[in-house]
């Protein structure tokens, strides 16, 4: 067995040994162990260093010492200093081909990161906002692939619409009008329709076309008025900000509908066309004879409503479906007992944390083997397992524990917050968002085996 290294007199032969198990720096001259250059992972028995940490790369000539890598984003220049092998921070930056580490993408910029860029600086994808509003602007400029290089979307146009080429297919409405040669042209002001030529063929909301003008609606709660502005056609529906509840037509004049649980009573305030489904503020009605009627309990709201009987397609959670009727459930934490609220079929999602915002925080809880209780997995560590209340294999642990085998065990890695199917790696080191985590980025190094800390150069977040 070898001595400690750096304390007692060692053999050549313990210097291999600990080499190959990659254990303390040290260095083994004639006698005695002594520590490795700063920086340094591995020696000669001369102090000439063999292989540096992250972020450090070896020198030219003799001994051989670590420098910090030239390019500041570099993960791995342990060859040369002067050049990188690969860069940091994921897909944000790229290496070129003399080495070193380029931009790529930014939160607002023209490529998309999590795709990354080629040697020569080239997207190999757009960064693209989804079409938050599909009858709407979306507030962030996104870009699309136009004759190989990322270009912002073309003014007016969906992002989804754009062709290869940039022409438009479709233009964001209301407030735009497609013209013949692919290029999207607004609309004069307060005008959501109008043709190529700028004639308006239909006002915005609360508005009345009268002589090629829009004119605004006197009638309050009026989104489509006569060419008299004092006489309403179309009232809002849904919630609006002045009266409790949904509105209708009453001579021309916006009201509320008659029956309080009406969601929309349209162009007569007495008879409602839709009630107000199951939420935070309704069991849930169903419409019979232009009147909305109470469901049999709270219905569950992603279900829909009860129909013409009365019975929910399925309870809220935390309730039960007892013959036609939603009963609580009697079980702590559970989320669905029908048949019998006293023995829980499905159980809640908990936290640990108070008041926990985030998904990640959360944990499922399963029904115990007689439906009494809502237990945790019982694998110890484990968030979820695949057999619940029964075990069977972990399918997600605690943070700083991976799943590996049936079990969770600890990760080895300093700072790892994941580590599934191999506890000397590390799947999330954490810390990889520009503004929750004040611009720290952290990711895995498998030549050292580290977790390593990078912090976004200002002001690359707001860019």
């Amino acid at each position: 067995m070898c001595p400690k290294p750096g304390v007692l007199t060692v053999l050549s032969a313990c210097l291999v040994a600990l080499h190959a198990v990659n254990l303390s720096p040290v260095r083994v001259r004639a006698e005695h162990a002594q520590p490795c250059p700063e920086h340094c992972l591995r020696c000669d028995a001369s102090g000439s260093c063999l292989a540096c940490a992250a972020r450090y790369g070896l020198t030219s000539g003799s001994p051989r010492r670590c420098r910090a890598c030239m390019s500041k984003e570099c993960i791995d220049c342990n060859v040369d200093y002067r050049k990188c092998s690969r860069c940091g921070f994921g897909s944000w930056f790229y290496l070129d081909k003399a080495g070193r580490c380029k931009q790529c993408a930014s939160i607002y910029g023209p490529c998309d990161q999590s795709a990354g860029c080629h040697a020569d600086g080239r997207c190999k994808a757009c960064n693209v906002f989804p079409d938050t509003f599909e009858d709407g602007f979306n507030p962030y400029d996104s870009f699309v692939m136009i004759n190989g290089t990322c270009q912002p979307t073309p003014f007016g146009c969906l992002v989804s619409r754009t062709l290869p080429d940039g022409r438009c297919s479709r233009c964001i409405a209301p407030g735009y009008v497609l013209l013949h040669n692919g290029t999207c042209k607004e609309c004069p002001s307060l005008c959501s329709n109008c043709t190529a030529s700028g004639r308006c063929l239909r006002c915005n909301d609360g508005y009345s076309r009268q002589a090629g003008r829009c004119v605004k609606c006197s009638v309050r709660g009026c989104t489509r008025c006569s060419e008299d502005p004092s006489v309403c056609e179309r009232c809002q529906t849904g919630n609006n900000d002045w009266v409790d509840g949904s509105l209708g037509l009453k001579e021309g004049k916006c009201v509320r509908c008659q029956d309080p649980n009406c969601s929309d009573c349209g162009s007569n305030w007495a008879k409602c066309r839709a009630c107000v489904g199951p939420g935070s503020y309704s069991n849930g009605t169903v419409l019979k004879d232009g009147k909305c009627v109470q469901c049999l309990g709270a219905c569950d709201p992603d279900r829909g409503s009860c129909d013409a009987s009365l019975e929910c397609p399925r309870c809220m959670s935390g309730w039960g479906k007892v013959g036609k009727a939603c009963k609580q459930c009697e079980v702590a934490n559970c989320s669905r007992c029908d048949g019998d609220t006293a023995k829980c079929l499905e159980c809640d999602w908990v936290s640990d944390i108070p008041d926990a915002t985030s998904v990640d925080d959360l944990y499922p809880l399963y029904p115990s083997r007689d439906g009494t209780a809502c237990i945790k997995c019982p694998i110890p560590h484990a968030l979820e397992c695949s057999r619940g209340s029964r075990g069977g294999r972990a399918t997600r642990c605690a943070p700083h524990f991976g799943a590996v085998g049936s079990a969770c065990l600890p990760c080895r890695v300093k700072g790892c917050q994941q580590c599934n199917g191999d506890v000397n790696a590390c799947d999330d080191c954490g810390g990889d968002d520009c503004f929750w985590n004040l611009g720290k980025y952290s990711e895995f190094d498998a030549r050292t085996k580290a977790c390593v800390t990078f912090f976004f150069p200002s002001p690359f977040c707001e860019l």
